[in-house]
């Protein structure tokens, strides 16, 4: 498994394009939108990274790092007001997003008797983004997640509260709640949870986070 920064437009979209057929099997979008098939703004702010996951050159999982700019993060449009608290404290927020781990790929390593779980892609690249937050000097993150999510990242991630339960406008209507966490806090995890230990050990070096060279992980 080779995971990296996306450098080009067209690395962007292939990145995109695993989302899109992720969020259409939870029906978090319309298979037949148009917009889906558009890079998003925020995606194109210099200050933002996506990272990818490539099994065999194939994207199998990705997830996005946004952070706060002019034009704002994407759950603005159902969390404005919870955001903005944390603005005016003058807290340098990103928001983590357009998390996605290819289900079919999962599955097919199974079949060839490897033990998978979204969990052995999900963490290098949560990794890679916590890791991004920390060199760009961030205070803060926050995310959206599916409310049937919430034990995990309460229990094992150790995200607070942001907001409640709300409908997100840009996920179907979907049901959403808004989960953060404090970066100079997590930093200290590494004893709380084995997650934590992966993620913390070993930081990327600054060329991988920004795009310059690759991380390789076997599997």
């Amino acid at each position: 498994m080779v995971y990296s920064r996306v450098r080009t437009d067209s690395e962007l979209r292939e990145a995109m394009q695993l989302v899109y057929r992720e969020f259409a099997k939870h029906r978090y979008v319309d298979p037949n939108s148009a917009s889906w098939k558009e890079l998003p703004k925020h995606n194109l702010h210099p200050t933002s990274a996506t990272f990818v996951a490539r099994y065999r050159h194939r994207v199998v999982g990705t997830i996005s790092v946004i952070l706060d700019s002019e034009i704002g993060l994407p759950l603005d449009d159902t969390y404005k007001e919870e955001i903005d608290k944390l603005r005016q404290q003058n807290r340098k927020i990103c928001q983590f997003t357009q998390l996605a781990v290819d289900r079919t790929f999962l599955k097919f390593r199974r079949k060839e008797g490897k033990r998978m779980s979204q969990l052995f892609v999900f963490v290098p690249l949560f990794k890679l983004s916590f890791q991004y937050c920390a060199l760009h000097a961030v205070d803060y993150f926050v995310m959206t997640i599916n409310p049937k999510h919430e034990s995990f990242y309460k229990n094992v991630m150790m995200c607070h509260e942001v907001g409640d339960s709300k409908r997100s406008p840009a996920l179907n209507h979907a049901p959403t709640s808004a989960r953060g966490c404090h970066v100079q806090e997590a930093m200290s995890w590494s004893h709380k949870s084995r997650i934590w230990a992966e993620i913390l050990v070993n930081p990327p070096s600054s060329a991988i986070l920004l795009g310059q060279e690759v991380s390789a992980e076997t599997s």
